[in-house]
């Protein structure tokens, strides 16, 4: 189709807003857990399903398609 930089997009601008949404998140809970203290307890129960849902997203979408046997549909 195209060289591989012209298919290489640019994700800057997405991190950038990935990272201004998460600091503002993580800058609610703090202003949060001022008022609720046991709010702390809940953003770790969070973080640690978020942890989790990365780390099934790095086995199981990142490595494992490298590691994938193409399938032909044609043999049958």
């Amino acid at each position: 189709m195209g060289d591989s930089q012209d298919s290489r997009r640019n994700d800057g601008p997405t991190l950038l807003a990935l990272c201004a949404l998460i600091g503002t998140a993580l800058g609610l809970i703090g202003l949060t857990a001022m008022v609720l203290p046991q709010i702390l307890g809940f953003a770790v129960v969070v973080c640690g399903f978020i942890a989790f849902g990365l780390l099934q997203y790095l086995v199981w979408g990142r490595w494992l398609p490298r590691d994938r046997i193409d399938d032909d549909d044609d043999d049958a």
